[in-house]
């Protein structure tokens, strides 16, 4: 929002009390504005593990160490 910190006192109250709306608005203009490659299963592949099953994979794996 600002290129450096704006003094203290040129800020209102109602500013300060609600930055995080400011903040998060300009943040959805900016992601608007911005050209995005959609993703899908064809270009974002991942393994995807539960915690307990991922926890025996590494057991499995340090065991062989």
């Amino acid at each position: 929002m600002f290129v450096a910190p704006p003094p203290f006192d040129i800020l209102g109250a109602e500013f300060l009390s609600s930055y995080h709306r400011y903040a998060d608005s300009l943040f959805r203009c900016y992601l608007e504005s911005q050209p995005h490659r959609t993703i899908t299963c064809d270009n974002f592949r991942f393994d995807l593990y539960a915690s307990g099953e991922y926890s025996k994979m590494l057991e499995t794996e340090w065991e062989g160490e």
